[in-house]
């Protein structure tokens, strides 16, 4: 939760504020093996998406290169740093879609988790260029978060749960 009050920081939110959208909620984790293939031009290890979740944690084990994200339609291959966690966060902070690759020579390893928020509580789109707080629902449209999740899956946009 720690990891969660410095998000509230950077946000100017309270600290319980965001941790009210995490309570309550699951952590999954995915532990990923991808051996040496002659042609990795022919392979993809995970194929190109962006994280149904609030936020991912990534820890590349062996420090083998295989993450890449996109930008500006280009595949960047993101660099491992020893002993250094990569954070993938929708939501709040814009997703970005990536992928892993694999590699002819070397193995990789890595560890994912997985933080989603309460399902039981409900999503409001946040106002564009307001600041990014928590707020109570005030009578705008919404829908329960499982009808929003395949949506959330593919916009990338600021969405935020309330209860």
């Amino acid at each position: 939760m720690k990891l969660i009050e410095f998000m509230a920081k950077a946000l100017n939110m309270k600290g319980e504020e965001m941790r009210e959208l995490f309570e309550e909620g699951m952590q999954s984790m995915r532990m990923n093996y991808h051996p040496p293939c002659p042609q990795p031009e022919l392979v993809i290890g995970l194929t190109p998406h962006l994280d149904p979740v609030r936020l991912t944690i990534l820890l590349q084990i062996n420090e083998m290169e295989g993450l890449q994200i996109k930008k500006d339609g280009m595949w960047i291959p993101i660099k491992p740093l020893p002993n250094a966690f990569i954070m993938v966060t929708n939501g709040i902070y814009k997703s970005i879609e990536h992928r892993a690759t694999v590699n002819s020579e070397k193995e990789r390893l890595s560890i994912a988790t997985f933080l989603s928020a309460n399902l039981e509580l409900e999503m409001v789109r946040l106002p564009a260029l307001s600041p990014l707080k928590l707020r109570r629902h005030s009578g705008e449209s919404v829908l329960p978060i499982t009808s929003r999740l395949s949506l959330l899956v593919n916009s990338g946009e600021s969405l935020i749960l309330m209860s």
